[in-house]
Order: C-alpha cells, then sequence, then structure tokens
C-alpha cells in the first residue's frame, strides 16, 4: 500500500512538472527550468529509491544527479541564451542516462553495446509500455488484500477513501458557510477577504485545467515510473552474457586504410607549416581574409575532426590489438590523433586572428571552448589506444559535462562583452558593436553600463547615441516603461517575453533570472 502510494505521488509530480514546464511555461528556461528538472529527479527517486550503498557506479550516479542540479541551476543565475538549447538537450539527455544508469547497473552500464539507444528509445517508448501497470497494481493492492483477508491494507484502502470523499464534499460546504458568515459579520469578512481571494486565484481557469491535464498525463507519467521501477528495458543484449568483441576490420585493411589518410594529413601538415608561420607573423596566404581564414578553419577542424574520431573508435573496437598488425594499427591511430592535434592548432591559431581583428562574440567564445574540448577528447582516444581499461565514453561524458558547466559559469556574455570594451577603449578595435551587446544577455548589459563614463569620455557619436538606445531598450525591456522606438513585436530581446522582466517577475516567479535581476537594480539605481 505505503509503495504504490509514494509511486503515485511520484507520477502526480512528474506530470504536474511537464504540465507546467511545457504546456504553461512554453519550455521557457529561467527558475522554471530549474524546478523541472529537480521535480522530475524528486519523482524518480521517490519512486526508485536513491543508490543504494556499496552499489556499483553509485558514484557516478550521484555525479550525474549533481550535474543535472548544476546545469539547472544556470538557467536562474546566468543569462547565457547562447546556451539555452545545449543546456536543456544536454539536461534531456543526462536525465535519462542517469534513470537507466540508476536501474541497470547490473546489465548495462554507459559505454556498452546498446546503452544509448535504450536512453534515447526509453523517452519513445517508456510512457506507453507500462500503462497497465499502474491500475494492475492497484487492484493487486487493493482488492487482491481483500480477497486474501489482508485487513490491514483493506482498513487503510477503506480509510484514504473514506477521507477523499470528506474533503470532495467537505471543501465546498466549508467555502460556502465561510462565505455565508462573512456576509454576517465584516470584521469576519476583513479576516477572511485575503485568504478568499487566494482560494479564488487558486479555484481559477487556469489552475482547474492544470489539475486536468496533469490527471490526464498521469497513466504516462506512471507508466514511465512503473517502468524503472520494475527495471524494464527493451534492449535484449542487456539480459544476454557479454562475449568476445568481434573482428570486423581485416588488419591488412585497417592498416591499409590508416596509412592512406596519414599519408594525406602529412602532407597537410606541411601545407599548414606555411600558413601558421604567416599566421604567426601577421601575414596571411593570397588574398584571404582574416573571416575566411578562420572560418574554413573551423568547418574544417569540426568535420575532419569528427571523421577522425570515428575512424579512430573503428580502429579500437573493431580491429585485432595483439600481434604486429594490432601494434602496427595503434601506431598508426596515435599518428592520426597527433595529426589531428596540427589541424586543431591551426584551426585554433586561425580563430585567435579572427578575434583579435574584428572582436569577441559568442560564438567564437563557443568555438574555441569546443576546440579545447576536441584536444581533451583526442587526449582520451590516446589513452584509450594504451588502456584497454579506460573507459572513453564515461571520460568523455565527464569531460563534456565539466565542459559545459565552465562554459556556462564563465557567462559569455560577460566575457564578450568585457573583452570588446576593454579593446575598443585601448585602440586595438576600430569599432564597438553596442547593438550585438546589447541583445547578448543582461550580463554584457551591466558590463557596458559600468564602463559608461570612460565609453562617453570617447566622444565617438555613434557611442553616445548607442548609449541613449541602450538606456531606453533598458527602460521597455527590464523596467516596462512604454516609450522610444522599442516594442515587444520587434523582439529584439527575447522571443519568450511579451512583458518586461520587472512585469513579468511580478506575476509569476517563473522568469526570475539573477542576472536579469541585478540588471534591474542597476537600472532602477539610475
Amino acid at each position: 500500500m505505503k509503495n504504490y502510494i509514494r509511486m503515485l505521488v511520484a507520477s502526480l509530480i512528474g506530470a504536474a512538472a511537464v504540465v507546467e514546464y511545457y504546456i504553461y511555461s512554453g519550455g521557457h528556461t529561467a527558475a522554471n527550468a530549474t524546478v523541472y528538472f529537480c521535480s522530475l529527479m524528486l519523482a524518480f527517486f521517490l519512486a526508485v529509491g536513491l543508490p543504494p550503498k556499496g552499489a556499483r557506479e553509485r558514484g557516478f550516479q550521484f555525479f550525474l544527479m549533481g550535474s543535472i542540479l548544476a546545469i539547472s541551476l544556470t538557467f536562474v543565475l546566468f543569462d547565457n541564451r547562447g546556451l539555452r538549447f545545449t543546456n536543456s538537450a544536454v539536461l534531456i539527455l543526462l536525465t535519462g542516462i542517469l534513470f537507466l544508469q540508476r536501474i541497470g547497473v547490473e546489465r548495462c552500464s554507459v559505454g556498452e553495446k546498446g546503452f544509448l539507444p535504450e536512453v534515447f528509445m526509453g523517452y519513445f517508448l517508456r510512457p506507453f509500455t507500462s500503462l497497465a501497470d499502474m491500475f494492475e497494481e492497484g487492484k493487486r493492492v487493493f482488492v487482491k488484500s481483500k480477497a486474501e483477508g489482508d485487513v490491514s491494507s483493506t482498513k487503510n484502502g477503506r480509510v484514504i477513501l473514506q477521507i477523499g470523499i470528506a474533503l470532495l464534499v467537505g471543501i465546498p460546504l466549508i467555502l460556502f458557510l465561510t462565505g455565508i458568515l462573512m456576509a454576517s459579520d465584516q470584521i469576519f469578512e476583513e479576516w477572511f477577504e485575503g485568504a478568499f481571494e487566494v482560494i479564488a486565484d487558486w479555484l481559477s481557469f487556469g489552475t482547474v485545467n492544470r489539475i486536468i491535464l496533469t490527471l490526464v498525463l498521469l497513466p504516462f507519467s506512471a507508466s514511465v515510473l512503473f517502468g524503472y521501477a520494475k527495471r524494464s528495458v527493451s534492449n535484449r543484449r542487456f539480459k544476454e552474457e557479454k562475449v568476445e568483441k568481434p573482428v570486423l576490420i581485416p588488419a591488412f585493411s585497417a592498416i591499409t586504410l590508416l596509412v592512406l589518410i596519414n599519408a594525406l594529413y602529412l602532407l597537410y601538415a606541411v601545407v599548414q607549416s606555411v600558413y601558421l608561420f604567416g599566421a604567426w607573423s601577421g601575414n596571411l596566404p593570397g588574398d584571404l581574409s582574416y573571416a575566411e581564414y578562420a572560418r574554413k578553419g573551423f568547418f574544417e577542424l569540426a568535420f575532419i575532426s569528427a571523421i577522425n574520431a570515428i575512424m579512430i573508435l573503428a580502429a579500437i573496437r573493431y580491429t585485432q590489438r595483439g600481434a604486429k598488425t594490432g601494434r602496427t594499427v595503434r601506431v598508426l591511430s596515435i599518428l592520426l590523433i597527433v595529426l589531428s592535434f596540427v589541424q586543431l592548432f591551426s584551426a585554433f591559431r586561425r580563430m585567435t586572428l579572427y578575434i583579435s581583428a574584428y572582436g569577441l562574440s559568442e560564438d567564437r567564445f563557443l568555438v574555441s571552448g569546443f576546440m579545447v574540448l576536441l584536444g581533451i577528447l583526442f587526449i582520451m582516444l590516446g589513452i584509450r589506444e594504451f588502456s584497454e581499461r579506460f573507459p572513453l565514453l564515461k571520460a568523455s561524458l565527464i569531460a563534456g559535462i565539466l565542459a559545459l558547466f565552465l562554459v556556462n559559469a564563465c557567462v559569455p556574455g560577460r566575457i564578450v562583452a568585457s573583452y570588446n570594451v576593454r579593446q575598443y577603449l585601448n585602440g586595438e578595435l576600430d569599432s564597438l558593436d553596442t547593438r550585438y551587446l546589447q541583445s547578448m544577455s543582461s550580463d554584457s548589459l551591466i558590463v557596458i553600463l559600468s564602463e559608461e563614463e570612460k565609453l562617453r569620455e570617447t566622444g565617438d557619436e555613434r557611442i553616445l547615441k548607442s548609449m541613449d538606445e541602450i538606456h531606453d531598450f533598458i527602460s521597455v525591456y527590464y523596467l516596462g516603461e512604454k516609450y522610444g522606438d522599442f516594442s515587444y513585436s520587434d523582439r529584439r530581446y527575447d522571443p519568450y517575453d511579451i512583458v518586461s522582466y520587472r512585469e513579468s517577475t511580478e506575476m509569476t516567479w517563473k522568469g526570475f533570472n539573477l542576472s536579469k535581476h541585478r540588471l534591474l537594480m542597476a537600472a532602477e539605481e539610475d
């Protein structure tokens, strides 16, 4: 009985979280996003339980829980609009990984074949695969216990039913009687008037609609949680014993392919050495511009690095690593990793040239961080070549999570604005794109306001005009003052916001964001 009630409560929490976040908030990421993902974890662990002491991968599971909490908190702490989609997608992925890792550590784990397909299939299959379990379990608890003479369970069920009926009848009756008493006594009315207003808000159409939608989604939420609680999986591979890794690529075919690829990359590295020396001296080859030089370098890097990583992973998983041929494959894979670093360094150098010439942007900052992460991943591939027991996928997942949180904590908007303003004031940049900084984030606006006096001292007419526009912008989108050329239909600021930040926080807690609040406080002081 207690377990069944706990499952129902967890299912209600999960269904209510989905209704509130996706239907009534439209997936808008602010304080409500943090509450949403925390509610999902609360519902899951209420139904399944925390990892027990001594359980395999227990530390990794707590790391995933902490990562979900930390990344979800970035929606409250920072205004990183460029990372919204990435943060949301990673949180959904990590939630699926955590849930599967919690229930299947004895049969499946991160890095095992079929683990990621099971995670992705779970998003679509689990809401339907255990739909009948909630009703069957309820029948077993209430009906079967009565038939078998389980007096305690039958009594508990009867008590819950009696209390439920009493509440359904008693609450409307209490409200009706209270209204009559308020009409009979003015002092009593003053005492309960505020409480009635709160009750009226709770009984509004929106609340009733939320309750109905939550009940509609309840069976699907219960299906997910009952499926996890019963540790059901779709992939039969997890139920089979492990077999030896099959060798699908003949050794000499792998050697021949890697020799050809490495020969091409060696030639590419020789050509790149000319570019690198030219880059160091500030001279670009031919008639290339800085933009073409950096842009081509990045897309070449992304495409070639993906191919290289796939080839190295294929060599690790699908070739025999023993004997002379296996050692040859290993050496060629290491050479491929080294040549990949040459390409990585070339592209990173191009990006630094591009930034020094045209300033920093959020995309350029994120691209630079991605390059660093790629370098770390290639180092892990090199470690995996020397140690077959190295958990490559798990280590890569941890590195990606830490990198994403670190990028969020760095606050790209603040870094971009600080760099560009500083370079402009030092004379390193010919112009300052304040319109871009204005539309990027609250953190970039805070930096501009802190440097406003120095920027106005430059006497640049464009800067003076842009500073006035920024103040108008803040007045409309943060303070809610309707004047100037700004309107919400322009969508220059945030496509999710239809009112100013101050107005939105006065209406609901959902849109609270610390960076926006700091800017609001600074604007009100001015």
